[in-house]
């Protein structure tokens, strides 16, 4: 192949890159970000402040988001502080609205190579003839004046049997300054993962929206800058 087009192609801002039949790669380098990922995972949303990626094989309803949040000035960068907030309002929405699985806001914990706080839980919602369920797995982090949030959501039991996959994907996230090197792909088939004992299952009344358009009991007024009117549509997940 000629340089000239070798190098056209390199550059291009938005890219989805197959490396093999078993392993492709999301990337863009004006998001930016990089995830790699097996081949039956599919783009169905993108733009400039979010990624979503579903898993299409047959049967399943998980998917990948990656969303990007302009942070306020006033917040501590140093200290991690809109993504500390973030972790916090969502642990409780989890302990008020679900059943926390588990939380790691250790040191190492990252999303590529900055610092995240990660948390897995399973939500429920009611509606007129049913109580529906979903697990989510989430890290936030921030860097160079935005926040993230990387989450993936889907079936409970599938979710938590698979945990490793899910973690080896998440992994696979970085953004920033990213990597040339290819990294290998999850796999995808069955693994069961050790986690925590699920916690308690409180209620709580609800007034305002978080991320990913669950209500939320009223919070402080600088919290409530972390929260989101506009609720997202969700597939129904037993």
């Amino acid at each position: 192949m000629p340089t000239a087009i070798l190098k056209t192609i390199l550059f291009v801002p938005a890219l989805i890159v197959v490396l093999n039949a078993d392993t492709q790669v999301f990337q863009d380098e004006t998001f930016p970000y990089r995830i790699v990922c097996k081949p039956e995972w599919t783009e169905s949303t993108k733009n400039d402040s979010m990624l979503t990626l579903n898993y299409s094989a047959p049967g399943k309803k998980t998917r990948l988001q990656l969303k990007k949040y302009p942070i306020d000035s006033t917040y501590d960068t140093t200290t991690f502080e809109w993504s500390r907030l973030n972790y916090a309002i969502n642990k409780e929405l989890a302990i008020g609205f679900g059943r926390l699985i588990f939380v790691d806001t250790g040191a190492t914990k990252k999303v590529g190579e900055y610092r995240a706080f990660e948390m897995f839980a399973f939500y429920s919602e009611s509606t007129a003839t049913e109580i529906v369920w979903w697990a989510e797995y989430a890290r936030w982090t921030e860097h160079d004046g935005y926040g993230y949030l990387v989450s993936i959501i889907g079936d409970t039991t599938e979710m938590r049997e698979n945990y490793a996959v899910y973690k080896t994907l998440m992994d696979s996230v970085s953004l920033g300054d990213l990597p040339t090197a290819l990294l290998p792909g999850p796999d995808l088939r069955h693994q069961r993962a050790n986690t925590l004992p699920l916690l308690s299952n409180r209620r709580q009344a609800a007034a305002y929206l978080d991320l990913l358009g669950r209500e939320v009991q009223s919070f402080s007024q600088r919290k409530n800058r972390l929260l989101v009117g506009e609720k997202l549509k969700r597939s129904r997940i037993r």
